[in-house]
């Protein structure tokens, strides 16, 4: 795993998509994690976290992570339809 000093987000953010893209979820959802520590606003950082979450199952956690997509960005959109279905449940 990747073990840089933590303070290179376009090298975490790469590399987490590359472990997105290898199936890797877990090592993907630490970066992700360690990436939201460093600018908590970041929605695309949060729709991939949200997007793993639900391909593994782990759909509250999924619609924890699109609640506070929705309420950091007013205008966003994309998770309309996730929300309707999932959020109800919480």
């Amino acid at each position: 795993m990747f073990s840089g000093s933590g303070r290179e987000p376009g090298a975490l953010t790469a590399l987490a998509i590359i472990y997105y893209n290898s199936n890797r979820y877990d090592r993907s959802l630490r970066l992700l994690d360690k990436l939201i520590q460093m600018d908590a606003d970041n929605i695309k950082i949060r729709e991939l976290k949200s997007d793993i979450l639900l391909k593994t199952g782990r759909i509250n956690e999924s619609a924890a992570e699109i609640k506070v997509i929705k309420r950091k960005s007013d205008g966003y959109r994309y998770y309309d339809e996730l929300s309707n279905q999932f959020l109800w449940k919480l």
